[in-house]
């Protein structure tokens, strides 16, 4: 898992800022589940401080979010509704 998620991040390095990179971490870590913070940072050689920096960015950006879930399969499928 190690190797692939460095993998990743080597793809995905020149195309992101160092907000991108923390953003993407926390993302990956946060999908992984237990143990996640650990590989991605052992993985890009980021701090574990920074991955769950990332975590918290992502979770707090969810939670501002205006989103409408639909009928059908709602835990997946959604809406995002324009900001006000």
């Amino acid at each position: 898992m190690v190797e692939t998620l460095k993998h990743e991040f080597e793809i995905m390095r020149p195309v992101l800022d160092e907000r991108g990179h923390r953003l993407w971490a926390g993302a990956e870590a946060d999908a992984i589940g237990r143990g996640g913070v650990s590989r991605v940072a052992q993985a890009t050689g980021m701090s574990r401080a920074t991955v769950r920096q990332g975590i918290k960015v992502t979770h707090d950006r969810m939670i501002g979010l205006s989103i409408r879930r639909t009928g059908f399969h709602g835990e997946w499928n959604y809406t995002l509704l324009p900001r006000r």
